[in-house]
């Protein structure tokens, strides 16, 4: 994996989840991975609607609503892959005025995509929507061994990022 100088994607969201704002490396960064017309299509749109799969959205309510409420800062690691990189990186969501929340995502390595498997047709493989881990069998292997083809996935989440989950959510509950 490649270390990366951090550079943080930016953008801000209202209290009803809608895009407010972009900032510059958000922008180079969907025209680096091929979608130079996000940048001018997201404002307005509301955050969940570029998330493919309900536990993530969900997961990501959650969050929010816990950040708004407590004030408090949360980090959560995720992977942001393209067709040929695998991304690790991670989203610092932060609550500022009125609602609005500030997601700040940091690329912490990159490498190239290794060559991954073709699933069989009409065969769809359980993909973590968290790490992107497949389930292959009773193991979960690393992304680089996921299905070419998104359309292929059954999300669902791993044993580790459920585990994760419950950590998650109560960082934005409120104290005891």
């Amino acid at each position: 994996m490649e270390d990366h100088p951090e550079t943080r994607y930016t953008y801000l969201v209202d209290a009803d989840d809608r895009i407010l704002q972009v900032d510059p490396n958000w922008c180079q960064f969907a025209i680096e991975n091929g979608a130079p017309h996000l940048p001018e299509s997201v404002i307005g749109e509301e955050l969940y609607r570029f998330f493919g799969d309900p536990t993530l959205v969900q997961l990501y309510r959650e969050i929010a609503a816990g950040v708004r409420r407590t004030k408090r800062t949360v980090i959560v690691p995720f992977r942001c892959d393209s067709a040929d990189r695998v991304r690790l990186m991670e989203l610092e969501i932060e609550a500022l005025d009125d609602g609005v929340l500030r997601y700040q995502g940091v690329l912490l390595e990159e490498s190239a995509m290794a060559e991954r498997p073709t699933p069989r047709p009409g065969r769809r493989i359980p993909t973590c929507s968290v790490c992107l881990f497949t389930q292959m069998g009773e193991e979960w292997v690393s992304p680089g061994t996921r299905p070419n083809d998104p359309e292929m996935s059954e999300w669902s989440l791993c044993p580790t990022c459920s585990e994760a989950l419950a950590h998650w959510r109560s960082l934005g509950s409120p104290e005891p």
